[in-house]
């Protein structure tokens, strides 16, 4: 789920199915305008990610993101475990 400002400002659900085993997703960039005298876009955060397992298991993680600088930075990895999603830096993964 991203947001704009704030959870409540400009919220938008995006639903995508990843296959099992190694399957990917790469969230596009989402921007809104703060009014429509605005000459500004902004980008939109991901603040929610919820995950339903094939066997019907809900796995959730919100804002703030274990590890994640408060800057909000590109290309984060998040890893849809067993048990849990998990906030992973990429420059310490390797990817």
């Amino acid at each position: 789920m991203y947001c704009g400002d704030n959870v409540h400002h400009e919220t938008e659900n995006v639903n995508v199915t990843i296959e099992p085993n190694g399957g990917e997703y790469f969230a596009d960039i989402k921007k809104f305008t703060v009014s429509s005298n605005s000459f500004q876009d902004n980008q939109k955060s991901i603040y929610k990610i919820v995950a339903t397992k094939s066997d019907g298991t809900k796995l959730e993680v919100r804002q703030p993101f274990d590890d994640v600088p408060g800057s909000a930075p590109k290309n984060w990895l998040f890893e849809i475990r067993d048990k849990e999603i998990k906030s992973i830096d990429p420059k310490k993964s390797g990817q």
